[in-house]
């Protein structure tokens, strides 16, 4: 086909766009451009240019050629019903006449011949109705009949339904009527089902449809009415709005059951964690008041212990007495100490000669096992004097001893390690010299003192201990010396130098307290101590104290 403006179109026209052979013997095309076609089986004329359409226009090409449009219905076929001879066409057997239009066409029995403007098309179109209903290929009963029928409702699993459709009476030519059908809601457009007088439809889903049906007369003219019935395909139930609804109210109520559930067993777990809080509570506060009265019965066993040691310990006065510018700085650890002092006044042979004997001791550990050292140290020291007046022979006599106290010689199963550090001096004035002796022996524990020029002197101890893993016969030095008054003597024991703090959280050191002591000597032996305290204090800040503190300071 050509058409004015558009490029050459070409169509097929076969068994498949009806007609019953696909053998062409002729053609031949009128003044109306209709094309008319002999074959083997019957004259067949193809109207595709002036068709006319279902709204009584003729189609153009555009719209022939459009993919919804039913090619047969644009072919219309003559067989010997029709008043023809033969239905069996020669090949090359046709012509058309110049002047007066006639269109021949040779057959196996004769010729025939037609005016084309004296085929007539009938514009009469008979009444389209339903004619049957199926559902699974079986006829489904109504409850009148389908042609009358306009709504019928299904269930879902009634989804497969087929429509059987005809005129209302045939023509003069049965069998060339054209059909088309749609099932809104699942069809797009309509389909031309030729001269098929049947629709056939499977697994439609639940919902509204509206099946419709038209129809042509032999000409292919569609008439104006159209066969409908309303289709409703129920949902299962659980597809309904309302067993929605009940699943949504389900669902919530299930939720707000669990909701309750989860917080009455809440709250019947947080009562009885309660109960058992409040059991714990009362087994704790029984056993915190057990401990505290414990805790309260051993402190006021500790601080009598504590009243009991400073009863033995000499007074501060004791010491001021013999030496007025002297000084004691006696600061425990815990509420008892490991540290002690011994001060004892010896007379000799004169009235005006005297030896004050001063001991400063160190004992293994502190607080309540130190104290216990401290009371066995100063008892045995007691001892001591009363046997020697040598600070070595005493320190030799308190090895033997503590160590027999203790239980620390060899052949006792039960024994101890336990000893003590110590520091003894044995001074001997005159009333009417100027010059003092000062006899000292040590068990690990040094003297400090000043010259006459200001320079510190250290005599070391001996690097033994007392008791412990000392020998029984081990031997302790004796140092002698002479001093001038108002010189300054320091006996200390390792507190002071072992205290954790300054800047660096490390030990003070004996390093550095013994630089600070020669920066003292320019106060005051009573001014002396209130700066050793502060400078302490300083150091420790919030640290804890580490080991009990003794530090013994005279001056001649």
């Amino acid at each position: 086909w050509i058409e004015k403006g558009t490029s050459p179109r070409v169509i097929n026209f076969n068994e498949n766009t009806g007609m019953k052979t696909n053998a062409c013997m002729g053609i031949q095309i009128d003044k109306y451009n209709l094309v008319w076609v002999s074959t083997t089986n019957g004259l067949y004329r193809i109207s595709a240019s002036n068709r006319l359409s279902e709204k009584g226009k003729k189609l153009n090409l555009k719209e022939f050629f459009s993919s919804d449009i039913d090619k047969s219905s644009f072919v219309k076929g003559y067989f010997t019903d029709d008043g023809l001879t033969d239905n069996d066409f020669s090949a090359f057997c046709s012509v058309k006449s110049p002047v007066t239009n006639n269109l021949y066409f040779a057959g196996t029995r004769g010729m025939i011949s037609f005016n084309p403007e004296q085929v007539q098309i009938n514009p009469r179109v008979n009444k389209i109705q339903l004619t049957g209903f199926r559902i699974f290929e079986k006829d489904y009963p109504l409850d009148t009949s389908i042609t009358q029928k306009k709504h019928i409702t299904l269930n879902y699993n009634q989804k497969f339904i087929s429509f059987e459709f005809d005129l209302t009476y045939y023509n003069d030519f049965p069998g060339k009527s054209q059909f088309a059908f749609q099932m809104v809601g699942f069809d797009k457009d309509w389909i031309y089902s030729g001269n098929r007088r049947f629709a056939r439809y499977t697994n439609l889903s639940p919902g509204d449809y509206l099946f419709r049906v038209k129809g042509t007369n032999e000409d292919g003219v569609w008439g104006k009415e159209i066969a409908y019935v309303h289709i409703i395909i129920n949902p299962p139930f659980w597809q309904t709005y309302w067993f929605y609804a009940f699943c949504v109210i389900a669902i919530l109520v299930s939720i707000f059951l669990t909701i309750r559930y989860r917080e009455f067993k809440f709250r019947a777990e947080n009562k009885l964690l309660e109960e058992k809080v409040h059991l714990r509570t009362q087994e704790i506060a029984e056993i915190n008041e057990t401990l505290t009265r414990k805790n309260r019965d051993i402190t006021d066993s500790i601080n009598y212990a504590r009243r009991i040691q400073q009863s033995i310990l000499p007074k501060e006065n004791e010491l001021k007495r013999y030496f007025p510018e002297s000084f004691i700085i006696y600061q425990p650890k815990d509420i008892v100490s490991g540290d002690f002092y011994w001060i004892q006044k010896i007379l000799n042979e004169t009235p005006e000669k005297f030896t004050i004997q001063i001991a400063v001791a160190d004992c293994t550990g502190h607080g309540v096992p130190g104290a216990l050292m401290s009371m066995i140290g100063i008892d045995k020291l007691n001892e001591a004097v009363s046997n020697f007046i040598s600070p070595g022979n005493i320190l030799e006599y308190m090895n033997i001893s503590v160590k027999t106290a203790l239980r620390q010689s060899a052949n006792e199963e039960l024994q101890t390690r336990d000893g003590m550090d110590i520091a003894l001096l044995a001074i001997t004035m005159h009333k009417y010299s100027s010059h003092v002796m000062v006899e000292y022996a040590g068990a690990n524990r040094p003297l400090w003192f000043f010259d006459s020029e200001g320079q510190l002197h250290e005599i070391k101890p001996d690097k033994v201990a007392i008791a412990g893993f000392t020998r029984e016969e081990q031997t302790f030095h004796t140092h002698t010396f002479h001093l001038n008054k108002k010189q300054r003597l320091y006996l200390f024991t390792d507190g002071y130098a072992d205290q954790f703090g300054g800047p660096h959280d490390s030990k003070f050191m004996i390093k550095r307290f013994r630089k600070f002591i020669i920066e003292l000597q320019e106060l005051p032996m009573n001014e002396q101590i209130q700066a050793l305290k502060k400078e302490f204090h300083d150091w420790k800040g919030a640290n804890e104290q580490v080991d009990d503190i003794l530090i013994v300071g005279i001056e001649l």
